[in-house]
């Protein structure tokens, strides 16, 4: 694979290369202005650290239809809710008061190995959050580790908390926050993938009443499995 120049601009095929989207959805998102990139002299320049930007802040205000093609466009050859997402993970009715309890909750419970520095998970989380709140609407927020940056996880890891009672946690619709999906991930397409496919699904309304009466860690699993399998079809694990 061709190295990516290690200036800030990068044209279209190199930003093909950096996020592994097919060239004609990246020039879509472009064109209509969803991408942030500069057409000049007959071709298109992308800042790299407008896109990071863009990635890392933008992502939860995209519509369900650029999120569904992005995560369908990556499917097959990244990282599935389905290998990610593990009973193990899961935590329901967590007492929280805010979203450092939430946050100081997650960390302490993730199945990671003895020598990943739990601290340094937490610091990540709190580094991206600081940035501007990930709270959707309709009490959902969906915390993650920064894009680019040190990785803090050996392997893609989705966590979900749901909190008792909900908390404010910035959201814009100004709902109280009571369902959180954790995002780690072990490089940048790996984020990319798993970010849009989460957001793609707690976006139903349906999912989101499920995921406030579900009962099991179980249950949690098999529903947002459910939807990812109609959303994007067959999975591969990885």
């Amino acid at each position: 694979m061709p190295k990516l120049p290690e200036g800030d601009t990068l044209i279209l095929p190199e930003l093909v290369q950096y996020l592994r989207l097919p060239p004609h959805i990246i020039d879509d998102l472009a064109q209509r202005q969803v991408l942030p990139g500069e057409h000049a002299g007959g071709r298109w320049r992308f800042r790299r650290s407008e896109v990071d930007r863009w990635l890392d802040l933008g992502m939860p205000g995209w519509s369900s239809d650029d999120l569904r093609v992005v995560a369908g466009a990556l499917s097959g050859h990244g990282p599935s809710l389905a290998s990610a997402l593990l009973p193990s993970n899961v935590r329901l009715d967590v007492p929280a008061r805010d979203g450092r309890d939430c946050f100081d909750a997650v960390v302490a419970s993730l199945p990671l190995p003895s020598d990943v520095d739990r601290s340094v998970v937490l610091q990540q989380l709190l580094r991206r959050e600081a940035l501007c709140s990930t709270a959707l609407d309709h009490g959902v927020a969906i915390p993650h580790t920064p894009r680019t940056g040190p990785r803090v996880v050996p392997v893609n890891l989705v966590a979900f908390v749901r909190t008792l009672p909900p908390i404010d946690f910035g959201a814009a619709d100004g709902e109280r926050t009571d369902l959180f999906f954790f995002v780690f991930a072990v490089d940048q397409h790996a984020h990319l993938g798993l970010l849009s496919r989460v957001v793609t699904v707690a976006q139903f309304p349906r999912m989101t009443r499920l995921l406030r009466t579900t009962g099991t860690p179980e249950e949690v699993v098999a529903e947002v499995r459910r939807t990812e399998q109609w959303l994007f079809g067959v999975e591969e694990e990885g």
